[in-house]
């Protein structure tokens, strides 16, 4: 009899270990899940970059660019930035010979930050005059 009442107290014994654990789990620093990966594109068209990032609330991710938040530059409507749940996109309208460089994901949170960061290469398609290129985000605002 004994022993069979042992076994109950340890099964009970490991349950209540588990919810400890899930419970420290999620005050947790900012973690990826995905990583931005580096792409090359040809000048005009858009580039887009992905992360996917876990962590406590309130968790924030900006993106940026050689180090200086994309937000703050003079042409920060061809850098569009979506994030739904865990996943963020930072989407670069035709791209631009200037683009090229490296884009980080960073996500800060109370308890600490994470970064990743994914180079951008823009090439001009073979003897095309780079003025010449027109931007086909442009050419898709018209009015009906």
């Amino acid at each position: 009899d004994t022993e069979e009442h042992n076994t109950i107290g340890e099964a009970f014994a490991a349950v209540s270990i588990k919810v400890g654990e899930e419970t420290t789990v999620t005050e947790s620093a900012p973690y990826f899940i995905q990583k931005p990966t580096s792409i090359k594109v040809t000048l005009g068209e858009d580039a887009m970059f992905k992360c996917k990032v876990q962590g406590s609330p309130p968790l924030s991710v900006n993106w940026e660019k050689d180090g200086k938040h994309l937000r703050s530059r003079a042409d920060a409507n061809r850098f569009q930035m979506e994030s739904a749940g865990e996943s963020n996109a930072l989407t670069i309208q035709c791209a631009r010979l200037g683009d090229s460089g490296t884009y980080t994901c960073r996500a800060e949170n109370p308890i600490g930050s994470a970064s990743a960061s994914a180079a951008l290469v823009v090439e001009t398609q073979g003897s095309h005059n780079p003025g010449s290129i027109p931007c086909p985000t442009l050419a898709r605002v018209r009015s009906n």
